[in-house]
């Protein structure tokens, strides 16, 4: 079995389309209820204990991944929203990603689980129908990031219940990766520096909670760059539908023609697509895996 969920939409057209949705779609039916009066404490909860009330609180079975504890170090309120809304507003506010695996939601800091990712192998002139796939050197890749962590400080004084005012802070970093040589620049809060525009390469943004000491956000952006310094393809391929491949899978590209381009990659996303002509799925890389540690 390819995809397991529900059919959202049928269209009249011929031959007909179907839309369907994962486990997301009850998400999107289910009023969110929890916390206290809807405010989730960041003290007390973390992001992954917060949905695991939510679903506690409307009946529901699915479970969240206990492979991380993330804190987003404010206070989260609720406003008469849905499950899915509450994750939209957590991505689009604190860069929470979530998918489901199965009956498994998974959201927090821990965006790809190694352990169950599965290799598989694809060939040029074989298995690969069609690519945008563009071989780099990483001598020729200037790389950049835009890194932000976002801050919960101490304003000063005391609210009306006794609870302490605070305010929220972001510090950012524009980190630059090129021949080897690492640089950074630092904005601090409640600066009016204007980081420059990218003109050239690659860049990269990159999201972290409760880093307030600049260099500590410097360290993780270096270490989350150099990720992407390596020789290798970037883009997309397609291919048929087997080997099915999801996303956090390894990819192993083989071209017969260049041994050397011989690369295992992350893979970012997978789209899926069905007709007469069987099935097909658009794979995107994320980085090379197996050079990570060089250069």
């Amino acid at each position: 079995m390819k995809f397991e969920g529900f059919i959202t939409k049928v269209s009249s057209k011929s031959p007909f389309e179907l839309e369907c949705e994962d486990n997301m779609w009850i998400l999107k039916q289910t009023p969110a209820k929890g916390g206290d009066n809807g405010v989730f404490a960041y003290k007390k909860y973390n992001v992954e204990d917060m949905i695991r009330e939510l679903f506690k609180n409307a009946g529901l079975s699915f479970t969240v991944n206990a492979l991380t504890k993330t804190n987003i170090g404010i206070d989260f309120r609720i406003n008469n929203n849905t499950i899915a809304q509450v994750l939209e507003e957590l991505r689009k506010q604190h860069y929470m990603f979530a998918y489901f695996r199965g009956n498994e939601l998974r959201i927090g800091s821990e965006v790809y689980i190694d352990s169950e990712a599965r290799t598989h192998k694809f060939a040029f002139q074989k298995n690969i129908i069609d690519d945008d796939l563009v071989y780099k050197r990483k001598d020729d890749i200037v790389l950049s990031a835009l890194a932000s962590s976002t801050n919960k400080v101490l304003k000063g004084g005391t609210t009306r219940d006794g609870h302490a005012k605070t305010k929220t802070e972001k510090l950012e970093v524009l980190a630059t990766y090129q021949n080897g040589k690492f640089r950074a620049q630092v904005k601090l809060p409640g600066s009016h520096l204007e980081f420059a525009e990218n003109t050239e390469g690659e860049r990269h943004e990159f999201y972290y909670n409760n880093i307030t000491d600049p260099n500590i956000l410097i360290a993780e952006a270096k270490a989350q760059l150099k990720q992407y310094y390596y020789d290798g393809f970037r883009g997309k391929f397609t291919v048929f539908g087997i080997p099915h491949v999801k996303h956090g899978d390894n990819v192993v590209i083989e071209d017969d023609t260049i041994k050397d381009r011989v690369g295992t990659y992350k893979v970012k996303s997978v789209e899926y697509s069905g007709g007469v002509n069987g099935m097909r799925q658009v794979i995107e890389l994320d980085y090379r895996i197996n050079l990570i540690n060089n250069g």
